[in-house]
């Protein structure tokens, strides 16, 4: 749906949304840059479909796993210490903004944690999500002639810019998914990981979710994890249960 990569044009589809700070591309690596915010919400937003204005979301489709890996950095600013990205692992959540009737915008969380890896200032670093529309805020959006973005916000301010160098949002791999011919025959999707993807495991209850690979072998990291009922879970095809 939409990727990325460093290049000079990112202003075409980046914005700071409607916050003060200042978009602009740094040209040391040619990514994206926010800087002079004042608020934590304040953060870099794209549109979902490629182009910020006049374009339809008529190729997305409603209910269905959108897999997100963006490349992220967070840098302070002269005479700022360390941010609590790097100090707690509080940096990041992931908010779905909609343009839609009377151009009224609606603001959705989609990915909220207090709990991340910690990450070092001045190094970019890996931030996954799972996006998911409905149906409603998609019929509302192509109805209305809206817009979808997506908003990077939480890292703290002010005194921090942010940058981002690489996005990626697509359709999750069909081999994400049980077998189609064979729903039954495995009630568990991706056991090893080998696309490079978590999806369909999430946390229960904070934290997040990363892709190592060690020995050619790819394996789960569950980082960030909460005292209250820590560990992984993906929901089981019930139909393919009986008593």
């Amino acid at each position: 749906v939409i990727s990325f990569f460093s290049n000079s044009d990112w202003l075409s589809v980046w914005d700071a949304g409607d916050s003060i700070p200042t978009a602009g591309i740094d040209l040391r690596d040619n990514s994206f840059q926010l800087s002079g915010r004042t608020k934590s919400n304040q953060g870099p937003r794209v549109g979902m479909y490629p182009g910020l204005a006049g374009n339809s979301c008529q190729k997305l489709q409603a209910a269905v796993p959108y897999l997100l890996h963006v490349k992220i950095k967070v840098t302070a600013i002269e005479g700022y210490g360390p941010s609590s990205c790097e100090t707690q692992g509080k940096c990041l959540y992931l908010q779905l903004q909609k343009v839609g009737r009377y151009n009224k915008s609606s603001f959705r969380t989609i990915s909220l944690s207090k709990h991340w890896p910690k990450t070092t200032d001045g190094e970019y670093f890996d931030f996954r999500a799972v996006v998911d529309i409905t149906k409603a805020e998609l019929d509302d959006v192509n109805n209305y002639n809206g817009e979808l973005y997506l908003k990077f916000l939480g890292v703290p301010a002010p005194g921090y810019d942010v940058n981002i160098q690489y996005l990626n949002l697509s359709i999750a791999a069909p081999e994400l998914f049980p077998d189609p011919s064979n729903v039954c025959q495995n009630l568990l999707s991706n056991r090893d990981f080998s696309s490079g993807q978590h999806y369909p495991w999430k946390p229960r209850s904070g934290g997040s979710l990363l892709i190592k690979e060690e020995n050619d072998n790819n394996y789960l990291r569950h980082a960030g994890r909460t005292p209250v009922y820590p560990g992984i879970e993906q929901t089981l095809n019930t139909g393919c249960l009986v008593k």
